[in-house]
C-alpha cells in the first residue's frame, strides 16, 4: 500500500537498488554523495553566481538523504490513519511509526512556535527534534539485539546531549547575570554543535550496524 504514493515508490526503487550492491559499493555510493555535495558547496563559495543552481541540488539532496532514513516508518505512521493499512504492519513497525510520530509531534509544535515568536530558542529546538529524527529512523533499521540496543544507546545519548544545550541556551536567554547567560551561552553551542556532529556521524553508525547480523 505504502508503494502507492509516488515518493515512497522511488524511495523503494533506490532501496532496491542499494540492497543489490556489495556494502563496499553502498559505501562508495553514500560517501560519493556527500563528497559531491560538498564539492557543490565549496563551488559555489568560489563562484557566487552559480548559487542559484547549487543550492536546489543541495537541498534536495539533504531532503533525499532525510528521507531515506525516515521514509518508512514515516509512511507506516500515515499508513496506520488507513483503517485497512494498519492491519498490515508488524509490531515492530507500529513501534517504530510511534517514535518517529512523537518527533514529527515535537518538531511541528517548535515549528509552529517560531512561526508565532521568531524566536532563536524555538528554531534550535525545531532543527533539534527535527533532526532527532534521522538516528530514531536509524535505530529501526538495525536488526534486534545488540546492533539495534547500540544504536538506540546512541539516540538517547544523543537527545540529551541536544536537549542539554537547548536548556543552556533557554538559561542564556532568559538570566539576568550576564556572566551565567555567556557561560550556559557558550556550553549550549557546544553542546548542540556536538549534537549535530553526532546526527551526522549517526548515519554511518547506523550503516555499520544495520549490516552486523548477530548470531542466534
Amino acid at each position: 500500500m505504502k508503494s502507492r504514493h509516488f515518493i515512497y515508490r522511488y524511495l523503494l526503487m533506490y532501496f532496491f537498488w542499494m540492497s543489490r550492491l556489495s556494502h563496499r559499493m553502498q559505501w562508495a555510493v553514500i560517501i560519493g554523495g556527500y563528497v559531491g555535495y560538498r564539492l557543490l558547496g565549496s563551488l559555489s563559495q568560489d563562484h557566487p553566481e552559480i548559487k542559484p543552481w547549487v543550492w536546489p541540488i543541495q537541498i534536495a539532496y539533504l531532503i533525499f538523504a532525510i528521507m531515506t532514513w525516515i521514509a518508512s516508518p514515516l509512511f507506516n505512521l500515515l499508513l496506520r490513519l488507513n483503517r485497512f493499512g494498519k492491519l498490515a504492519l508488524a509490531r515492530e513497525q507500529v513501534v517504530a511509526s510511534n517514535f518517529i510520530g512523537a518527533g514529527v509531534v515535537l518538531f511541528l509544535t517548535a515549528f509552529v512556535y517560531w512561526l508565532a515568536t521568531r524566536q532563536d530558542i524555538a528554531f534550535l529546538a525545531m532543527l533539534v527534534f527535527g533532526f532527532l529524527l534521522i538516528p530514531v529512523a536509524g535505530t529501526f533499521n538495525c536488526t534486534a539485539g545488540w546492533p539495534r540496543s547500540s544504536m538506540a544507546a546512541y539516540t538517547m545519548l544523543l537527545a540529551v546531549v541536544g536537549i542539554a544545550g537547548l536548556g543552556l541556551f533557554f538559561v542564556a536567554g532568559n538570566t539576568t547575570n550576564r556572566q551565567t547567560a555567556q557561560m550556559a551561552g557558550y556550553f549550549g553551542y557546544c553542546l548542540v554543535m556536538l549534537f549535530l556532529a553526532g546526527v551526522f556521524a549517526s548515519q554511518w553508525v547506523a550503516i555499520a550496524l544495520s549490516m552486523v547480523r548477530p548470531r542466534r
